[in-house]
């Protein structure tokens, strides 16, 4: 797997905010959504994941990334104040960049 850079991730979160903010929670694929404890046993059971990351809107919505760092799938909830949460996105590749916090290259 590539090795990324503190700037490419930067970037990659300014990206995920970004979409979070401009997008309308309500708007989202009905399909891709169900109340949070069901959304994480069907990752846990389905891909692996588990939760690696998360963090909190200004509107009190949670970002979550699940990942498998084996497999590297990995998945992005949203979850609501009302304990909705929905699939925003979902992928490959993901690796785990260890970090101390507040170090910057």
């Amino acid at each position: 797997m590539p090795e990324y850079t503190h700037k490419m991730l930067l970037a990659l979160s300014v990206g995920i905010v970004g979409i979070t903010f401009a997008m309308d929670a309500a708007s989202a694929n009905p399909a891709n959504c169900a109340k949070r404890p069901v959304m994480v046993e069907k990752l846990n059971e389905r891909f692996g994941e588990s939760p690696q990351s998360t963090g909190l809107t200004p509107s009190g919505q949670i970002i979550e990334v699940f990942a498998h760092p084996g497999t590297g799938t990995w998945t992005i909830l949203l979850t609501l104040p009302d304990g909705t949460s929905c699939m925003m996105a979902s992928g490959q590749a993901y690796e785990r960049l260890n970090k101390p916090a507040g170090h910057a290259t």
